[in-house]
């Protein structure tokens, strides 16, 4: 066997660990270098290390949790964004039957806020317009109805000179995280 040197000349402006080295030509194949400041890894040694395997379990945990965020929020987000739609289309609803299939009712004076639980009995009994999975209690008129004062502006609790009842329907969700409200004025 036959050893041969392979010198290359340093050269003088690359600094000292960036010069090139001499190796042993035969040497190579046996996986080791002439420089003792240099060790190559054996093949047996060729793999990955504990730490970098938790390096990568860690960042794919954490990318993981990212998603998974993610997701729950566009969820909640669309479930919300539903029970609005549905909510609101149920007062449009509600806002057609009221103004054209609940006949009116007059003001008489005696018992003003009446008129409010005869709207909210009459709208609860269209269960036609109703969502799925909400129920027919879900609608309810909260507040008494008003009548237009002779200025105009409403608040008068009853008026029979302006035949004009303004209406307020208002409707909840089945948890009652949403409440949509919406305010009619019904004319005879």
């Amino acid at each position: 066997m036959t050893t041969s040197w392979v010198t290359k000349q340093p050269r003088q402006d690359v600094p000292r660990q960036w010069q090139p080295q001499v190796f042993l030509d035969d040497a190579d194949d046996e996986g080791m270098t002439s420089d003792p400041h240099e060790m190559r890894r054996s093949p047996a040694d060729s793999g990955i290390t504990l730490i970098e395997i938790l390096v990568s379990i860690t960042l794919m945990g954490t990318i993981g949790i990212a998603v998974m965020g993610a997701l729950f929020t566009a969820i909640v987000g669309s479930a919300v964004q539903r029970d609005h739609a549905r909510a609101h289309e149920w007062l449009q609803s509600a806002t057609e039957v009221l103004v054209n299939d609940i006949p009116w009712i007059d003001c008489d004076g005696t018992n003003p806020t009446a008129h409010a639980g005869s709207y909210e009995s009459a709208l609860q009994g269209f269960p036609a317009i109703v969502p799925p999975d909400w129920g027919l209690y879900s609608i309810e008129v909260p507040v008494d109805v008003t009548y237009p004062d002779n200025s105009g502006s409403y608040g008068a609790p009853c008026n029979s000179s302006e035949n004009r009842q303004k209406i307020v329907i208002q409707v909840k969700s089945p948890d009652n995280k949403i409440i949509e409200t919406v305010e009619v004025v019904k004319v005879p």
